[in-house]
């Protein structure tokens, strides 16, 4: 996946200095990368990084439309319950393989979960120091831990499976 993060990055910024044609690449990507075929390889990665730019877009212009707004926590706690819900309606995803289950309403997620971490980043930005410290310096470790989470995830399942038999996993948690 870095390779395509990669590849959608420069395509993202290589455009971003001309709105109109970033709109429309971000556009094409994204429906590209949701409804393309489902090759293997190469082919896949390419896929895989236009999907990727399209929620750069989704991010990028979703911070543009909320800035300064700020919806009331009630109003995002029922958006998280229902951002919930959809996820588990839709199913597990395999971004590796492109496997979306229901592309229609994994993009409808990934533009409701985009636009809720953006509400969440601009509340943690107010807040006192040391509490956004720690953020920070989880955002600066990030490409550590998206190294590093395949493996973590299944020491995590290992220990479920060890010291409560499964309990995660037999309550639904863990697919």
């Amino acid at each position: 996946f870095l390779p395509a993060l990669f590849a959608a990055t420069w395509l993202f910024l290589a455009t971003l200095s001309r709105p109109k044609l970033n709109l429309c690449v971000t556009t094409v990507c994204l429906l590209a990368g949701l409804f393309g075929p489902a090759w293997e390889g190469f082919a896949n990665t390419v896929l895989r990084a236009m999907l990727a730019c399209g929620f750069f877009g989704i991010g990028f212009y979703g911070r543009a439309l909320l800035h300064e707004k700020r919806y009331p926590l009630s109003v995002l706690a029922c958006l998280t319950i229902v951002f919930v819900l959809l996820a588990r309606l839709n199913g597990s995803v395999a971004m590796y393989e492109r496997a979306l289950c229901m592309p229609p309403l994994f993009l409808l997620n990934g533009i409701l979960g985009s636009l809720l971490l953006i509400q969440f980043c601009q509340r943690i930005a107010v807040l006192p120091g040391k509490a956004v410290d720690a953020l920070a310096v989880l955002g600066q470790k990030s490409m550590v831990i998206l190294c590093v989470h395949q493996m973590l995830l299944e020491v995590i399942w290992l220990a479920d499976h060890k010291l409560t038999g499964g309990m995660i996993r037999q309550a639904g948690l863990w697919e």
